[in-house]
């Protein structure tokens, strides 16, 4: 089974992947997701954060890594609280929590503390393992 995906796709522009996000087949929308996260930079700061309300798992996953890794922000620490608490994707949530702890996120540790004691096994790992990189006691 291949995909045709045509000439008029070309690294480096962000905007010419965003049509094969909603393609019918979900190997062209991870091709996008992740053609995405490659391409983004720091200047492209709008378009993550829109990215990271999109349907696709895989969406929001590149979108959220490409927040950490070019575009990062204190200001951000609020939305990566959100996506720990409300993200029904145990894989993005437990992105969200390992941000905060990395990026020394102290104003998130009431959210992480929550976290921990998620019902989703990875998102409570997460959890202790963010709240440790900060130096607290996750128990």
């Amino acid at each position: 089974f291949i995909v045709r995906l045509g000439n008029g796709i070309q690294r480096g522009d962000c905007q010419q992947y965003l049509p094969l996000l909603k393609h019918r087949h979900p190997v062209v929308r991870e091709f996008a997701a992740r053609s995405l996260g490659g391409c983004l930079t720091s200047s492209d700061e709008a378009l993550i954060l829109e990215l990271l309300g999109h349907d696709e798992p895989d969406v929001r996953w590149e979108a959220l890594d490409a927040l950490d890794n070019k575009a990062w922000s204190p200001k951000h620490i609020p939305l990566l609280a959100r996506l720990l608490a409300d993200d029904p994707n145990p894989r993005i949530a437990a992105l969200a929590a390992q941000i905060l702890g990395t990026r020394g996120a102290i104003e998130a540790i009431p959210d992480l503390r929550r976290g921990v004691g998620s019902y989703m096994q990875k998102v409570s790992d997460a959890c202790r393992n963010a709240l440790k990189k900060l130096g607290v006691n996750p128990h």
